[in-house]
């Protein structure tokens, strides 16, 4: 054999041999970036990745495909983000982790003939949870002497699921410092809600709380409780509380108390029971049953209208001691009354020519007493169909007299009697006849005077209605008379029928006049009620205006000054007037019209008169106070007399002015013999 040709064929087969093996087509892919995993950002419950895309060297790629796996540190669990893989991807998120726990991530990749690598093994750690558990709400469930019974709703975590919470119950008496714990912290119990404290001294109170911690240890406590067991013995009667509404119909009574309260048992664990009996029976009592948790009302059925029942409550605590609220009567409503009445009987029945007066005696009823039943009448001509009615159903009336009726005329009429429920029966209809007319000779009776009151035209009378043995008051009629006081002839008014006020008008005024009422009855018999005298106001003269003097007034402040008004005509009735100034920071004004200056300024004063509102002004101008001059009282000189002896030739005098503060001090100097002695204006004596 060629031995050259032999060499060649083995380099050829193993040139052949390095490539399939650097580059076979069975290889898996390649990952991207040697391999790495980049963490982008994490929070307590996630992990966020990124990678470079890896790449083969038959398929694109986004022919490969992905799959995250994770797993906690330690553990042999691992999770991954799928079977089916990720395609075309170059991040993830991881979900649902720990915090503050680190995880071992890696990527599997891998071609569509599954030929897979691995990315390189990372570890990250999630951010650590620094937020408090919310805790829910701690109830006390049961308590007895020596134990508590605690019950409560689950926390709630930002990151540990509720199940996984943890909790230690706390407890001491209230008088101690030193809590006791359930359980050492390292042997927290998990998702319980409900624990009983046990071991616990009667009759004592404790301090107790819950405190529950989530997987990072972060921790908050429950609401704290303080509650006390009970005594050894419950021997202490529970207090009640008060009655509240008792309401009744005719067969039932609605009784409503408050609650009462005991030394042990909780205020929602009292019973209660209702007791009832008819007052009028005694004895036995019939109840609401065994006694009932927490009840606070009761309604008793079946009972009896118009009946007075006695009732009580029973308070009882878990010890069966029961204290009684206090008996109290009520009284069941009566029933609806719907029976009429029974009528009396009639009376004797007298009439005159004008009236009829009824008499009946009382009827009855089966509710009602006779006080209480009411009456009415009513009557019509035998001749007509419509009845006349004494309107109002009146308490125990007994006699009605109709008046204003026909003489010699029948009339039919018949009582009605009323129960207080509105039930009626008539009396029988009962025929009587008016009496034939007599004469009447009868003067009426006058009433009397009222109020006479007098204007300057006008007298207006008032007066009381007269009486008459036969016509009816509201047919009396009237007259009113007068006339001057120096005349002698009366002038007459006209007759008016059932009045009693009548205006005399155009009078004269400031005259005296006689008046007097006249009252006739329908047989025009009368009666004067007597003269009266009064007189007329004297006319009303009108103001027709008003005059100021000074017209004008100039003050210094402090001083005051006097303004005149003169109303016109002199001879007005009202001259009243009312002053006003327009700037009384300037200048105020009394009711008389004196003026006081009050600042510099100008103000304006005007008068007004109450009848008629006519109006004048003043103008007013204050200055500044001027200073009052001060006189001088004496002067004095330094020096009184002086003797020469050759040895002066002048001598300075020095005049002193009193007063200190007067107004004028100027000095004039002069000597009687200037050929002695001269003095010049400054008081200098020359010699």
């Amino acid at each position: 054999m060629n031995m050259k040709r032999i060499k060649q064929l083995s380099i050829w087969i193993i040139a052949l041999f390095a490539m399939t093996v650097t580059n076979p087509a069975w290889a898996a892919p390649k990952p991207g970036c040697g391999g790495e995993i980049t963490l982008t950002s994490r929070t307590m419950t996630s992990l966020s990745i990124s990678w470079c895309k890896a790449s083969d060297n038959n398929y694109p790629e986004d022919r490969l495909k992905y799959r995250v796996v994770w797993k906690k540190k330690g553990s042999s669990l691992e999770l991954n983000s799928g079977s089916n893989g990720l395609v075309n991807v170059s991040s993830y998120t991881i979900y649902g982790l720990e915090a503050g726990t680190e995880y071992e991530v890696y990527i599997r990749v891998w071609n569509p003939n599954t030929d897979m690598i691995h990315y390189k093994t990372k570890k990250f750690k999630t951010d650590p949870d620094k937020v408090n558990p919310t805790p829910g709400k701690l109830s006390v469930v049961g308590v007895t002497k020596n134990s508590i019974a605690l019950s409560w709703t689950k926390a709630t975590d930002n990151s540990t699921l509720q199940s996984q919470l943890r909790y230690q119950i706390n407890w001491k008496k209230t008088t101690e410092s030193t809590y006791t714990s359930s359980h050492t912290v390292n042997k927290l119990p998990v998702d319980i809600t409900s624990y009983t404290i046990t071991g616990l001294k009667p009759d004592t109170e404790y301090d107790v709380s819950v405190h529950v911690r989530d997987q990072a240890d972060n921790g908050a406590w429950y609401n704290d409780l303080v509650v006390k067991t009970h005594p050894a013995v419950d021997t202490q009667y529970p207090t009640p509380g008060s009655y509240g509404t008792i309401t009744s119909t005719t067969t039932t009574i609605a009784v409503n108390w408050t609650r009462g309260s005991d030394n042990v048992t909780p205020q929602n664990k009292l019973r209660y029971r209702l007791e009832w009996r008819k007052k009028s029976a005694g004895g036995g009592w019939s109840s609401s049953g065994s006694s009932t948790t927490d009840m606070t009302g009761y309604l008793i059925t079946g009972l009896e209208p118009n009946t007075e029942y006695e009732l009580d409550v029973i308070v009882v605590d878990e010890a069966d001691n029961g204290s009684w609220y206090g008996q109290r009567t009520i009284k069941t409503k009566a029933a609806p009354d719907t029976q009429d009445p029974t009528p009396g009987s009639y009376g004797t029945i007298t009439s005159t020519a004008n009236s009829l007066t009824v008499r009946w005696t009382h009827g009855t009823d089966n509710v009602t007493p006779q006080s209480g039943l009411k009456y009415r009448i009513l009557w019509r001509k035998k001749s007509t169909t419509g009845w006349i009615a004494y309107v109002a159903p009146t308490l125990g009336m007994l006699s009605y007299t109709i008046t204003n009726l026909t003489p010699d005329t029948e009339y039919e009429f018949f009582a009605v009697i009323f129960d207080a429920a509105g039930n009626s029966r008539a009396y029988p209809v009962k025929t009587a006849r008016t009496l034939k007319p007599v004469a009447d000779t009868q003067d009426p009776t006058p009433g009397s005077y009222g109020t006479i009151t007098a204007t300057a035209n006008s007298i207006i009378v008032n007066w009381t209605r007269g009486t008459d043995n036969i016509t009816p008051q509201n047919k009396l009629r009237y007259r009113v008379s007068w006339k001057r006081m120096s005349a002698s002839e009366w002038t007459h008014g006209t007759k008016f029928t059932n009045i009693t006020t009548l205006t005399l008008a155009g009078l004269e005024s400031n005259t005296v006049y006689q008046v007097d009422v006249l009252v006739y009855d329908e047989a025009n018999n009368y009666r004067w009620y007597g003269q009266r005298t009064v007189k007329t106001k004297p006319a009303t003269i009108a103001v027709t205006g008003v005059t100021l003097s000074p017209a004008s007034l100039s003050l210094e402040v402090g001083q005051t000054g006097g303004l005149t008004a003169t109303v016109a005509p002199a001879t007005a009735t009202n001259k009243k007037v009312t002053w006003t100034s327009s700037n009384t920071a300037v200048a105020t004004v009394d009711g008389s019209g004196t003026v006081k200056g009050i600042a510099p300024g100008t103000a304006t004063i005007t008068v007004k008169t109450v009848d008629g509102g006519k109006t004048a002004t003043a103008a007013v101008t204050v200055k500044a106070a001027t200073a009052p001059t001060v006189k001088v009282s004496d002067v004095t000189l330094n020096r009184n007399t002086f003797t020469v002896n050759g040895d002066y030739e002048e001598v300075q005098l020095t005049a002193t002015v009193a007063p200190s503060n007067a107004t004028d001090k100027s000095l004039t100097w002069s000597s009687d013999n200037p050929q002695v002695a001269s003095v010049d204006a400054n008081g200098l004596v020359t010699i």
